[in-house]
């Protein structure tokens, strides 16, 4: 039998690569679904650090609560003072800010015409200040604000602003 010979010029079927067309359109199929998805991945980024801010303040809330019903008052706490009852948490003072990645806490505590009040307020990272205030047994009223960095003293406690929820 004759065998058959390929020139070195001649490529093997079983050895065909992409052509330069083929490796364009995967490359743009995938540039595709990038485009699909990156925004639904920012999205979600973004909605778990505003979500991570506002479970930093509930946790605080809850040592609001404790530090109340211990002392009945808001009077004399201190940022150290709720550190002694939460140390996951860090407080900071009310002028400083804060950063819910890094587990801080905006504290300011005053009163007002109202009595004695305590404020938490922390940053989420998309540009978001979420703040809580607590007034004595009264229900912790709540708000948001786009500012960057976040601190307590950047809240009125006085303002009718403050909502049931964020």
């Amino acid at each position: 039998m004759d065998e058959i010979r390929t020139s070195p010029n001649q490529s093997d079927p079983s050895e065909a690569g992409m052509t330069l067309i083929e490796l364009v359109v995967v490359v743009l199929i995938i540039g595709i679904l990038m485009a699909i998805a990156f925004p639904s991945y920012v999205g979600a980024r973004d909605k778990s650090a505003d979500r991570s801010a506002q479970a930093l303040l509930r946790d605080g809330s809850v040592v609001a609560r404790t530090v109340f019903t211990d002392r009945e008052t808001f009077d004399g706490v201190s940022p150290a003072g709720l550190h002694d009852q939460e140390p996951e948490l860090d407080f900071v003072p009310g002028s400083d800010a804060a950063a819910a990645r890094t587990h801080e806490v905006s504290v300011q505590t005053g009163g007002s015409g109202t009595g004695a009040y305590l404020l938490f307020a922390t940053g989420s990272g998309t540009g978001r200040c979420y703040a809580a205030v607590h007034r004595g047994d009264a229900a912790v009223r709540y708000q948001v604000e786009e500012a960057s960095p976040c601190a307590a003293d950047d809240f009125d406690p006085t303002a009718g602003t403050w909502t049931g929820s964020w």
